[in-house]
């Protein structure tokens, strides 16, 4: 895989995963691409002096180790004049330059960096870094250990005036970080002008590098080798970029290439490593969802709780209603019993009204916007008014009965009206469709023949041959007769038997002296046939509302309960679906990831 296919990888799995620091990181390693030609060697072994021989720099130098800090030369385009700066590993900070030697002779911390104009030398692309001794004590060497890894290709310094390679030294070029840039390494013996025998000395070098070849392969190594005239170096420094030049410079786009694959695979490490720590705390969170039909669930519970309580609100309004409606028709017994035809259309109107009034504010505390149907007044109206004319009609059918028996005792000729009275009380018997036994018992019950003799006395001593008991006495015992005789032919429905009760009493009434009698008759008798029917129609009554209610009561209350209702069931099982398909997204995301990670640690072992 080429820098560029993995520079692509990087950059997609970093957006993918989001991992900025990643996406930084390959940003600076493209962007800030360059060649870093280290100076590497002993303490005073002649590494700043070459480079200001190289570059026509000041850097500090001295008998002893005056580099006790990186300090890196970056030719930048654009600039006349050296301009120096502070890297603390975040930005660069431009300083003066006595801070920058205070920063090279390790008394202030950070890394000190030159910007200088490019050249020939030091062309854009490439940096030079000078390095703390690496035989020096201290914090210094492990500077030159830890920057190891940034530098490409090194002008190694020796002491040629040794005639040897110092332990140390050796050691150093045994490392890892060597090894990896051995072929672009050239070794600059200092100190020439002290060299009594450049020969002995070279062939010496030679044979301790070949010594550690197994550690460290350099191609060629003594074509790799070259000395450097005094201190300063001055008069070999042509010959000095001659071999970084050839050694190094020429090569530096393989080097370019090969530092952007270090650092590329540094950064897929960085990548795989984040990856991986995602894979160990990725987990499922499925709380909200929890939550959520936890509130759904409760939701269904109220609803399904007020949709009961609603309904057996209406069951219970059914019995509530009926007691409401007796009680209300109740109260208006009297008034119905003591009007005559002409007033019962308007007492029930009233009555009627009144009932309404009183279911509609019954009513409305479950629902509102309910108006009691026009039909149930209408219809009940109707019917207690046709109730009550029946009652009427039979009792005019018996006004005859009742005329011919107190004619026939209140006129002479008394045995003819009493036959008239028996064919009359025959025909008002048929008329009124069987009349009933209760009729002569209802008579007996109020004491008929002492009220109606007490009544008639006045009148029955006005008649020859008669006194006022026997008249008294003849009148009861006719009146008993017609309730015998009617209980002939007897209607089994009870509430009928009332309703004839009545007839007597509006007869009697109308033949005056009678009238308190027939008063006291009609009424009992109208009341208990109005009793009779108020006990039918306050359930009726109730039926009929609730029926009526129910269709408005189940599209304004319980149909927007109950679509409410099957919406959160809806929902809950939304939720449910999206619990399911967040375990398959996770699972997948899950076996993903763990993929992604082993094509990367490939990439990474493969390069």
């Amino acid at each position: 895989m080429n820098n560029e296919e993995l520079k692509n990888l990087i950059q997609f799995y970093a957006k993918k995963y989001d991992v900025s620091s990643v996406e930084t990181s390959l940003q600076k390693a493209v962007e800030q691409q360059s060649v870093k030609i280290g100076f590497l060697g002993a303490f005073s072994a002649g590494k700043t002096s070459l480079i200001n021989s190289i570059l026509g720099l000041n850097l500090p130098t001295d008998i002893s180790a005056t580099t006790k800090s990186i300090c890196m030369i970056v030719p930048t385009p654009g600039i006349e004049k050296n301009e120096y700066y502070l890297d603390d590993g975040q930005s660069l900070e431009k300083i003066s330059i006595s801070d920058f030697y205070s920063i090279v002779d390790g008394s202030k911390d950070g890394l000190a960096v030159i910007k200088t104009k490019p050249s020939s030398i030091l062309p854009e692309g490439s940096v030079f870094v000078d390095t703390p001794g690496i035989d020096s004590v201290g914090t210094e060497i492990e500077q030159t250990f830890a920057y190891l890894q940034y530098v490409d290709a090194a002008v190694f310094c020796i002491k040629s005036l040794n005639g040897t390679i110092n332990h140390n030294v050796l050691e150093f070029l045994c490392r890892p970080g060597i090894q990896s840039m051995a072929n672009h390494i050239v070794f600059a013996l200092t100190h020439q002008d002290e060299v009594e025998n450049e020969d002995a000395v070279r062939s010496e070098v030679v044979r301790q590098l070949r010594n550690i070849g197994d550690k460290l392969k350099i191609d060629n190594i003594e074509d790799k080798i070259f000395f450097v005239n005094g201190k300063d170096g001055v008069g070999n420094a042509d010959l000095v970029y001659s071999f970084v030049k050839t050694h190094i410079l020429n090569d530096i786009e393989h080097l370019n290439e090969k530092r952007l694959n270090q650092n590329l695979c540094q950064i897929a490490s960085q990548l795989k490593s984040h990856l991986e720590t995602l894979l160990t705390n990725m987990k499922l969170d499925d709380s909200e969802i929890d939550k959520r039909q936890e509130e759904i669930e409760k939701c269904i519970y109220d609803l399904e709780n007020r949709i009961e309580s609603h309904r057996c609100r209406l069951s219970s309004l059914q019995q509530e209603l009926q007691k409401d409606i007796y009680s209300q028709l109740s109260s208006w017994k009297t008034a119905v019993s003591i009007a005559d035809s002409n007033q019962l259309k308007s007492q029930v109107d009233s009555m009627l009204d009144s009932l309404v009034q009183s279911i509609d504010y019954k009513v409305k505390t479950l629902l509102p916007n309910f108006d009691v149907p026009d039909n149930v007044k209408s219809s009940v109206g109707s019917e207690i008014m046709a109730a009550m004319a029946g009652i009427d009609k039979k009792k005019d059918a018996l006004v005859m009965v009742s005329t011919a028996v107190l004619t026939a005792w209140l006129m002479p000729g008394a045995s003819t009206a009493a036959n008239a009275a028996e064919a009359a009380g025959g025909a008002a018997v048929k008329a009124a469709g069987n009349a009933a036994e209760k009729i002569g018992k209802e008579a007996a019950k109020q004491n008929l023949s002492q009220k109606i003799g007490d009544l008639l006395s006045k009148r029955a001593t006005q008649q020859a041959g008669e006194s006022a008991g026997k008249v008294a006495e003849k009148v009861g015992k006719v009146a008993e007769n017609v309730g015998k005789n009617a209980s002939k032919q007897v209607v089994k429905e009870s509430s009928k038997f009332a309703k004839f009760l009545g007839a007597m009493g509006t007869v009697i009434k109308d033949i005056n002296p009678l009238e308190h009698v027939g008063t006291l008759v009609a009424g009992k008798v109208k009341e208990s046939s109005f009793e009779g029917l108020i006990a039918n129609y306050s359930s009726s009554i109730a039926r009929n509302v609730i029926s009526s209610l129910s269709d408005a009561f189940e599209v304004e209350i319980v149909c927007p309960l109950q679509q409410n209702l099957n919406d959160q069931k809806v929902a809950l099982e939304e939720e449910e679906k999206k619990r399911v398909q967040g375990y398959q997204k996770f699972n997948t995301e899950r076996s993903e990831l763990e993929e992604n990670i082993k094509k990367i640690s490939r990439m990474v072992d493969n390069i």
